[in-house]
């Protein structure tokens, strides 16, 4: 039965305090940076100094996640990399709408980064706006559409 809520990232039902999901970017910014130069594992407190926090409370931070790394020879860097992404939700793709396209609103829309983080390839189309006339009650495109502008035309489409 639905209920009407929206979806929440895990990290909030698990109870992970804040300031450790404040730093999970921290941590993979270095995971990431390690993993593009093709090293299979890291200990403690190399990826603690990459990171910029002490050993310990890296530790603490990941216990929070489940237990990722092993004593002795460290955590999978590629492993602990699909972890972190997974927890801040980075492994799917979320619906956005943007409110307004001011100088802001189109900056954001006009980012080829949202398309290639979560494709791998550089954004393919041009960025939709929703048009003047999707406003208007009783126009053609009344519906949820969204425009293209080219050099001349303004075209609503379904979105």
């Amino acid at each position: 039965m639905a209920t009407g809520r929206t979806h929440r990232p895990a990290t909030r039902s698990r109870g992970i305090p804040e300031a450790t999901v404040a730093r999970l970017p921290l941590y993979l910014r270095a995971l990431t940076a390690l993993s593009e130069r093709s090293v299979p594992t890291v200990s403690s407190e190399e990826l603690a100094a990459a990171a910029g926090v002490n050993s310990a409370k890296l530790r603490k931070d990941f216990s929070y996640l489940g237990s990722y790394g092993t004593r002795g020879v460290g955590y999978d860097v590629e492993y602990l990399v699909y972890q972190i992404s997974r927890e801040l939700g980075l492994t799917q793709d979320w619906p956005v709408v943007i409110v307004g396209i001011g100088n802001l609103g189109a900056a954001l829309a006009n980012y080829g980064g949202f398309a290639s983080a979560a494709s791998g390839s550089p954004r393919s189309s041009t960025p939709t706006r929703r048009s003047p006339a999707a406003r208007s009650p009783g126009s053609p495109c009344s519906t949820p559409t969204t425009w293209r502008r080219s050099s001349r035309t303004t075209a609503c489409r379904s979105a």
